[in-house]
């Protein structure tokens, strides 16, 4: 890890050949929102926090025509990014990954907390659905299996 400026390398600056990432702190000027905001998901991301330099080095070449010399060219990708983003740049999970383990961890936190509002609720919408999907029956077979039913019988 190395400064160039305002840039810090994270990976492969010395690389001849291969990808290299800078990152530097957001400022403003760099960029109003994160590059991933406008891709659909299903989160919004936060506010901009970094700028991300990605280098692929030498993935070009141009042959000078009149020496025929090679000259490697370096292409270059910066973006603004959200924490989130950013984060997801070091730690091989993607954004929609993280969120989705988020989201879990936290419903099953919820119903751990209330579980006996949980198993209320469940039940009473198995009931609703039992219901809905009965009465598409014919009236006659219905009323068949509603006479089965434990604790219905008049």
């Amino acid at each position: 890890m190395s400064a160039n400026g305002d840039w810090v390398c994270y990976r492969d600056e010395s690389a001849t050949s291969g990808k290299s990432l800078h990152v530097k702190a957001w400022k403003p000027g760099d960029g109003l929102r994160c590059s991933h905001a406008s891709k659909g998901h299903r989160l919004e991301c936060g506010p901009p926090v970094a700028s991300v330099k990605t280098v692929n080095h030498k993935s070009n070449y141009i042959r000078r025509r009149d020496t025929g010399q090679v000259i490697w060219d370096d292409k270059q990708r910066t973006s603004v990014v959200c924490a989130d983003h950013l984060a997801a740049q070091f730690s091989g999970s993607s954004v929609g990954e993280l969120n989705a383990e988020a989201e879990e961890s936290a419903r099953q936190q919820v119903i751990a907390a209330h579980w006996d509002e949980y198993v209320a609720a469940l039940e009473d919408r198995r009931t609703e659905l039992r219901d809905i999907s009965l009465d598409a029956l014919p009236e006659s077979i219905a009323q068949a299996i509603r006479c089965l039913e434990p604790g219905d019988a008049a």
